[in-house]
């Protein structure tokens, strides 16, 4: 694993933390297929993300994160809580996480801190296997 991220197993959900200086959909592309074989390994959909980072991701590259999503399986059972404790780099995650939602590739919501993420993360019901 890159050592600009982290995955790992956590008691209910896969933990995923980012460290970026740079907002790069290629990153994200090795992120989100890594945590997808996370999910498969632990049979986990909960996903929290954590954004260490100062820089946004494009709207363009926003856009073209649901065909990174749709290409590493994702669906509406995956749920994604993503924490940003930037501010700018939070408001380009909420429409982020509005895309993938409304388009239906995973459910998705952002959050400024990881207590409110987790209550949201907890409070999805899982779905039927």
């Amino acid at each position: 694993m890159d050592a600009d991220y982290i995955i790992e197993k956590r008691a209910d959900y896969i933990y995923i933390k980012l460290v970026a200086n740079e907002a790069s959909l290629e990153r994200f592309r090795k992120v989100f297929h890594d945590a997808a074989k996370a999910c498969k390994e632990h049979n986990c959909y909960n996903i929290l993300g954590e954004s260490i980072a100062t820089v946004p991701m494009s709207i363009t590259h926003n856009a073209q994160l649901k065909q990174v999503f749709s290409d590493n399986g994702y669906t509406p059972r995956h749920h994604i809580a993503w924490v940003s404790h930037d501010k700018e780099v939070l408001e380009t995650a909420k429409f982020a996480t509005m895309f993938l939602t409304k388009h239906g590739v995973a459910t998705a919501q952002a959050f400024k801190n990881t207590d409110d993420a987790l209550q949201w993360l907890r409070s999805r019901q899982p779905e039927e296997k």
